[in-house]
């Protein structure tokens, strides 16, 4: 959406501000094993 942060998603490149929503965000979407 314009704002890159310093963490994203190695699978979908999903950008985020925060290592906590990354976090949350590989949990919602099950990328992890």
């Amino acid at each position: 959406m314009g704002i890159i942060g310093p963490y994203v998603c190695p699978l979908c490149l999903m950008p985020f501000s925060s290592s906590v929503s990354l976090k949350q965000h590989i949990r919602y979407t099950e990328h992890t094993k």
